[in-house]
């Protein structure tokens, strides 16, 4: 049973670092974007 939990323990925790990485990476690129890309006009949204 234990193996069962640290399987689904170490799943989880993999499901979170790769949103929370995911979520950084959106942000960065949003950023680096806006920074030395500025767009003007409805292409921005």
């Amino acid at each position: 049973m234990s193996d069962f939990l640290s399987t689904l323990l170490a799943k989880t925790l993999a499901m979170l670092v790769e949103a929370l990485v995911a979520q950084i990476a959106t942000l960065a690129v949003r950023f680096v974007r806006d920074r030395w890309f500025p767009v003007s006009g409805p292409v921005a949204a």
